[in-house]
């Protein structure tokens, strides 16, 4: 059931009578309050209640997985008394034994072989020398958290006084020893918390919150900061000073933040302008600790000025480019008109065969041209907001027939086939027919600018109770699969060399989702990779949008 263990302590030898128990507890008193170490705590007791009560053994076994088990680590013993530390199960004590100890009684036992609680499990006592015993519980808030037992090599009568300073001994020994674990627990903690404080990157400080006579928030002053605080936010020495000390100007709604946290004890994350501490923006989680009335708040930090400043830049860079590719699209939209109206002169002249293969090329890029032209329009209107829908009831396969016709020629040139899966009855959709005729419109043009010569192009419209699907399936180049997150991006080309081959500047497809989402619907592609085609299906709800109208 044991093991060997511990260090024997030799039985002191006077003839000096033993202090009494008041002036042994006063003593015992003064030896554990120098002490912190709790193991220290429990060897020093037992070893003066040994030494005191002339005992041979003193140890404190500890009770553990709702005290089926125990374990001893802390003894006490003279030379001649085998060291009991180790752990077992507590059905060694027998079950009389171990239910008294539970009820909070003392378990006395004079003689072993003789002893009514003890009579199964005499020769395990036997075994280590212990003929005499006093068992005193540990109990707090009704649970039995262990024992402190006196053993004898040989019988004896104990006295009251006896039984009575063990349990006494037992009681103000686990309670120093749990108040220095819980001290060396904290200690423990506080030293994680300060080397964590110490070397996190992000600033840290804990606050004060100040309010003037109307409760209303004002100041706060800085209690504790870390390294990083300095360098976030350019105030040095601050601790003990408030923050009004160094910026009198700063924000109000700083202070009501901290404010409500500090007296609500609600947690806040948020990004604001700290416009008088060196104008800088700061990414803030704050919380409150300690006591509500003690306005505490311990604010984690971080300084997001030059992210935020790039963040500016590129949106008022986003704002120029659609203003530039508005301003692109109307200046090279001037010349189309004119061109287009000599090409109609040229056609009513008579020429050659040379010039008519010549007028036809000027017609096909002309269109092309008038296309790429028309997208550019559209997309800079549909990323400023400037698109308005105007829904009406559609018939979505007149839709899709007036779109193939239109491209009929186009996809004759290249040697097409398209394919038409529709619905036997009609499929009405409540929608813009001009926008949503150029969603058709662009998924087949992609679809064709990327399906080599004798390819099929497959339009499919299915009805369900809530949304109408419109697929557009390929036979084509198809999609590497990590390119598909980004296809509807504007400007997205997955192969470069291969679009500038087949034309195109990646704007048909942000087009599209742009006014599939303005409808209220989504888009999605799906290819099975390189040279298996490509799919796109379109969404459309049922319903009407709120008020038709682009919420850009």
């Amino acid at each position: 059931m044991f093991v060997e263990g511990g260090s024997p302590t030799v039985r002191p030898k006077t003839a000096d009578a033993p202090p009494g128990p008041r002036a042994f507890l006063l003593d015992l008193h003064g030896r554990l309050r120098d002490l912190t170490d709790p193991a220290e705590i429990l060897h020093a007791s037992c070893r003066m209640l040994g030494e005191h009560l002339g005992a041979g053994r003193v140890h404190y076994v500890e009770f553990h997985d709702d005290a089926c088990r125990f374990k001893i680590e802390h003894a006490w013993r003279t030379a001649d008394m085998p060291a009991l530390v180790g752990q077992g199960d507590t059905a060694a004590f027998g079950r009389e034994f171990f239910a008294a100890l539970e009820a909070g009684q003392a378990v006395v036992i004079e003689d072993v072989r003789s002893d009514r609680l003890t009579a199964h499990v005499a020769a395990g006592f036997a075994d280590v020398r212990t003929f005499a015993a006093i068992s005193a519980p540990l109990v707090r808030k009704g649970v039995l958290l262990g024992a402190l037992s006196v053993g004898q090599a040989a019988p004896r009568a104990w006295t009251r006084d006896e039984v009575a300073l063990v349990e006494e001994v037992g009681d103000r020994t686990w309670s120093a020893f749990e108040h220095a674990r819980a001290a060396a627990a904290l200690r423990a903690s506080e030293s994680r918390y300060r080397s964590l404080f110490e070397s996190i990157d992000e600033g840290f400080c804990v606050i004060r919150m100040l309010f003037d006579d109307s409760g209303i928030p004002n100041d706060y002053a800085f209690l504790e900061v870390n390294p990083a605080f300095v360098r976030h936010t350019g105030l040095e020495d601050a601790v003990g000073r408030t923050v009004r000390s160094f910026a009198p100007d700063h924000e109000q709604h700083w202070f009501d933040i901290y404010g409500r946290v500090a007296t609500t004890g609600e947690a806040i994350r948020f990004e604001q302008p700290a416009r008088a501490i060196g104008d800088r923006w700061y990414d803030v989680y704050a919380f409150r600790i300690g006591e509500p009335d003690e306005r505490k708040v311990a604010v984690l930090f971080r300084d997001r000025t030059e992210q935020r400043r790039m963040l500016l830049g590129l949106e008022e860079a986003d704002r120029r480019k659609d203003e530039f590719l508005a301003m692109l699209a109307h200046e090279l939209r001037n010349p189309l008109a004119p061109l287009r109206n000599a090409l109609k002169v040229l056609d009513r002249e008579p020429i050659g065969a040379r010039g008519q293969r010549a007028l036809g090329i000027g017609h096909r890029q002309l269109r092309h041209l008038t296309r790429l032209v028309d997208d550019l329009l559209e997309v800079s209107r549909v990323t400023r907001g400037l698109i308005e829908l105007r829904p009406e009831a559609v018939m979505v396969q007149h839709v899709v027939y007036g779109v193939v016709d239109g491209l009929a020629s186009t996809l004759e040139e290249r040697t097409l086939r398209i394919e038409l899966e529709m619905p036997a009855r009609p499929v009405q959709l409540r929608a813009d027919p001009v926008r949503l005729a150029q969603i058709v419109e662009n998924l087949l043009t992609n679809a064709s600018k990327y399906t080599d010569a004798g390819g099929a192009i497959t339009v499919r419209v299915t009805d369900a109770d809530d949304a109408v699907g419109i697929e557009v399936r390929d036979t084509g180049i198809g999609i590497d699969p990590e390119h598909l997150p980004v296809i509807f991006e504007l400007f997205t080309q997955v192969n470069t060399s291969m679009d500038r081959s087949r034309g195109g500047l990646g704007i048909g497809l942000a087009l599209v989702r742009r006014l599939v989402e303005l409808h209220g619907g989504t888009v999605r592609c799906a290819s099975d990779g390189v040279g298996r085609g490509s799919s796109f299906v379109v969404r459309l709800p049922r319903g009407e949008r709120a008020d038709g109208v682009s919420p850009g």
